[in-house]
């Protein structure tokens, strides 16, 4: 049978989370070098952390059904949370691109 999200166990939601948070996290310290002001610090973080786990999560699923190496898997889900709202429109264009053909 297929894997389907509920048959991810705990432990790799967490590792999956948890290092989406990290890109998240990476993101906001970069916006921070940029000059951002420390009043909006930790509303850009929540925001950060929050978009960069959805697009974790939906990487995560990604990789699993292309059956990629979990070190890649972990790679991929790194980069694509730092890039957070950036890496949703990637994916956009490529399943428009693929629905179109």
């Amino acid at each position: 049978m297929p894997n389907s999200p509920e048959n991810y166990s705990f432990i790799t939601y967490m590792w999956v989370i948890g290092l989406s948070i990290l890109g998240g996290t990476v993101r906001t310290l970069t916006n921070i070098k940029m000059g951002m002001k420390w009043k909006d610090v930790f509303r850009r973080w929540v925001i950060d952390i929050t978009v960069s786990a959805f697009i974790g999560i939906i990487t995560f699923f990604l990789c699993e059904y292309a059956q990629l190496e979990p070190v890649l898997t972990a790679a991929f889900v790194g980069v694509s949370a730092h890039m957070g709202t950036r890496a949703i429109l990637i994916i956009e264009e490529i399943l428009y691109r693929k629905a179109v053909k």
